[in-house]
């Protein structure tokens, strides 16, 4: 039996990357530091967390000198990306930080080549309580697309206070939608599939491209037969954005 698989207003979540700092290595593996002040910068911290046990964080330097320390993440991959955001926690003083002092501040940075762009600071956060765990959501669309990017978390005061960041996480949330209609054209069968993914179609297709729910490209199919070996493919739910006629239409499918 034929089935036509109708998306419509399916929203999509996967997660693109991670960092909890649940690790004893510090900074993480292909995390990298940035140190001005080599006495108090970004250390490893087991005694609080916004979730798990660990968290990274600065320490507020007593002997009053300068602090700019930047903790840095690996390449990031947004290349299949469609709506990704970034999500971490912080705590801070928001008394030394705000109001009424304004002695350090917490800056979130994109890396993109030789561009840095700044996503976020503290003063964006609003009224928030001293050192009470905060968590923060930023579109990255703009971004979508990219390759080895980076992202920077700068701590930069002078008698200011202390620091703390976890829960980091850039997830693919997308909400993809679709004409009854114009879905009806293309069928996949059967579905859930092991290895063989045939279809019908009643106009020509130009291309098939295959994502897992974290919106990572896995296949891309010119469609010279109307048969794709999926064998390969672990087992779980899958997107096809299938190409035709300068149309994009998405549909879902289930590898067992």
């Amino acid at each position: 039996m034929v089935l036509a698989m109708i998306l419509c207003n399916l929203s999509v979540s996967g997660q693109i990357f991670t960092e909890d700092f649940e690790s004893s290595t510090f900074p993480p593996v292909n995390w990298s530091l940035a140190t001005q002040n080599t006495n108090e910068t970004w250390s490893l911290d087991a005694k609080a967390a916004a979730s798990g046990t660990n968290s990274a964080k600065v320490t507020y330097d007593e002997r009053l000198a300068q602090q700019n320390e930047t903790l840095l993440s690996p390449n990031i991959d947004l290349t299949s990306a469609v709506k990704p955001s970034l999500e971490f926690s912080f705590a801070m003083s928001y008394f030394w930080s705000v109001a009424p002092n304004n002695n350090y501040d917490f800056t979130v940075s994109i890396i993109d080549g030789t561009t840095t762009t700044v996503l976020w600071s503290e003063a964006d956060a609003g009224a928030f309580n001293d050192y009470i765990w905060t968590k923060v959501t930023l579109d990255l669309t703009p971004f979508a697309g990219k390759n080895n990017l980076k992202l920077s978390f700068n701590y930069n005061g002078l008698d200011g206070a202390n620091l703390s960041l976890d829960a980091i996480k850039i997830e693919e949330t997308a909400v993809l939608s679709a004409d009854k209609e114009e879905l009806a054209s293309v069928s996949f069968f059967p579905n859930p599939v092991k290895n063989i993914l045939s279809f019908n179609t009643t106009s020509k297709v130009d291309e098939i491209i295959f994502y897992n729910v974290a919106g990572k490209e896995i296949l891309k199919s010119n469609t010279s037969k109307n048969q794709i070996d999926i064998s390969k493919f672990s087992k779980g739910v899958y997107l096809l954005k299938v190409a035709s006629k300068n149309k994009t239409e998405t549909y879902k499918i289930i590898k067992e």
